[in-house]
């Protein structure tokens, strides 16, 4: 028996809950490592931007569709996400200005600093975990 358009709105209004609830506990856990460096501390969830959430919700997504893919590198996200920002005419620059469409991250996943890319596989890990999880537990979610 097929699923109604009801039953399948509703598959995909959890999904994307939980997709976010899996950012969150990554972001989380990024942010964690982000304190114990000396370098820059990410705002806890409630306080990030509504930018940052969403590209963090976006990163969940791209890491639950490939969590079973082993050869997917920890750059390939960020390659993507480079790739996306230039095509919507976003630049490089120092200082971060979503407004005007600026990025100090728009640059090789190589040349990001240490902390960036720890946090990069830290938010994987957690988000690939939570999603093995739902996977396997029907009550995770």
């Amino acid at each position: 028996m097929s699923d109604t358009t009801y039953e399948i709105a509703v598959k995909y209004v959890k999904r994307g809950m939980f997709s976010e609830r899996c950012a969150k506990v990554g972001w989380a856990a990024a942010r964690e490592y982000s304190v114990q460096c000396d370098g820059k501390e990410l705002p806890k969830w409630e306080d990030a931007s509504e930018w940052d959430r969403k590209e963090a919700i976006h990163a969940a997504e791209f890491w639950m569709k490939n969590y079973q893919n082993k050869d997917v590198p920890d750059s390939a996200l960020h390659d993507y996400w480079v790739n996306h920002q230039i095509h919507n005419g976003w630049e490089y620059s120092v200082i971060d200005d979503p407004e005007n469409k600026k990025s100090s991250r728009l640059k090789p996943f190589i040349m990001l600093d240490e902390q960036v890319v720890m946090m990069t596989r830290i938010f994987r890990v957690v988000v690939e975990t939570c999603n093995f999880y739902a996977g396997h537990h029907r009550n995770f979610q």
